[in-house]
């Protein structure tokens, strides 16, 4: 059953993540832990791919594992997939400033990574063992 909260949460990440329905992503479950610091977690999901966007103290991340291994100790985040993407050559520095006012300001930079890399993640993850693989590497 959806609370207030978590409908409020679902809008929000809705406004900025939308695109990824369009991209085969539906919404699994939209989570809130109000007495863990007011904490809350989206998860979208595709056939191979599970994204998750989290905000743990005001501070959001997106992170992505495969279906096959759902396990949190072997998420990674989007910092971590752009920088292999890139081979190194592009570092996605850790949000600055105060994360309870840039609310905004954090969906805006992370919507904004995942919408131009989207399209070379899917298939890094789309594999037999559902690892996460840089495909196309010299």
């Amino acid at each position: 059953m959806e609370n207030k909260k978590t409908i409020s949460i679902k809008k929000d990440v809705e406004r900025y993540f939308a695109f990824l329905y369009s991209k085969g992503f539906l919404i699994r479950s939209v989570e809130y832990s109000p007495q863990y610091f007011r904490n809350w977690v989206v998860t979208f999901e595709s056939p191979t791919i599970v994204i998750f966007i989290t905000s743990d103290r005001d501070y959001l991340i997106l992170e992505f594992s495969s279906q096959k291994d759902l396990s949190v100790k072997n998420r990674i985040t989007i910092e971590e997939i752009i920088y292999s993407l890139s081979k190194g050559k592009v570092i996605v520095e850790r949000f600055q400033g105060n994360p309870a006012w840039g609310k905004k300001k954090q969906f805006e930079r992370l919507s904004k990574l995942l919408e131009k890399y989207i399209d070379e993640i899917i298939p890094c993850f789309d594999n037999k063992d559902g690892k996460f693989l840089i495909l196309n590497q010299a």
